[in-house]
């Protein structure tokens, strides 16, 4: 499901890639009230998250690359969960054994 996707099925609890006519492409994720509701990415300079306008479409992420080192693969970075999902998350920097 790497395709680009009309933004009406774009699932509202996971940070997604969109598209914009207005910034292209953007890691994105949506707030819903008591914010303002849309897809929000990207900080604005006081460091707060900036609604996107004119979404259009959006995309899964992709999948970190694992990073190899001698010894052992380290985490790309905190995965999250869903129900019925199991992962092991590290901390950056550190090393899955085995």
């Amino acid at each position: 499901m790497r395709d680009w996707h009309p933004i009406e099925t774009a699932p509202k609890d996971r940070w997604v890639l969109v598209w914009s006519s207005d910034s292209g492409v953007d890691v994105s994720y949506w707030r819903a009230p008591p914010y303002s509701p849309g897809w929000y990415g990207g900080l604005d300079g006081y460091g707060d998250p900036q609604l996107l306008a004119g979404v259009t479409h959006w995309m899964l992420l992709p999948d970190p690359p694992p990073m190899f080192e001698p010894g052992g693969f380290r985490a790309a970075g905190e995965v999250g969960l869903r129900d019925g999902e199991v992962a092991v998350v590290l901390a950056p920097g550190r090393k899955l054994d085995g």
